[in-house]
């Protein structure tokens, strides 16, 4: 049996740690003082600066996720102004671009036309007796 200082011969370790011990005070506040830091670090886990142990994390997480649906409102409002935006820049673009294909098509009926006035002009002269390269009209 060895002997150390605070139990008795034969006692067993929960006896000795229930009896007081003789000129010796326990202290505790050590853990007071890690309690602190487990909330403090608790608290800085979170993210948000927090030093003062006395606020719970629960108030803040619930401002967090209002703050964050602010967040999430502000960005669909930025995004349908950008849709709206780029509706409005296809509309342009399909407006020029439906003004040249009418342009394009009047240009193809002008030149079908000039064609067939040309090609009535020169029966006109062929009927007439006239040369064919002697038209006045150009």
């Amino acid at each position: 049996i060895v002997h150390c200082p605070g139990y008795e011969a034969g006692e067993s370790s929960v006896a000795a740690a229930a009896r007081p011990i003789e000129g010796r005070r326990a202290d505790y506040g050590f853990i007071d003082s890690v309690e602190d830091e487990i909330r403090r670090r608790r608290a800085e886990d979170i993210g948000y600066g927090i030093r003062d142990t006395w606020i719970d994390p629960r108030n803040v997480v619930e401002e967090e996720a209002l703050t964050t649906l602010e967040g999430v409102n502000t960005r669909v409002t930025e995004l349908a102004a950008v849709q709206e935006q780029d509706t409005q820049d296809i509309y342009g673009v399909m407006e020029d671009t439906q003004g040249r294909q009418t342009e394009i098509f009047q240009r193809g009926h002008l030149a079908t036309a000039l064609g067939e006035i040309r090609a009535l002009q020169a029966r006109e002269q062929a009927r007439a007796g006239a040369p064919e390269g002697a038209s006045s009209s150009t």
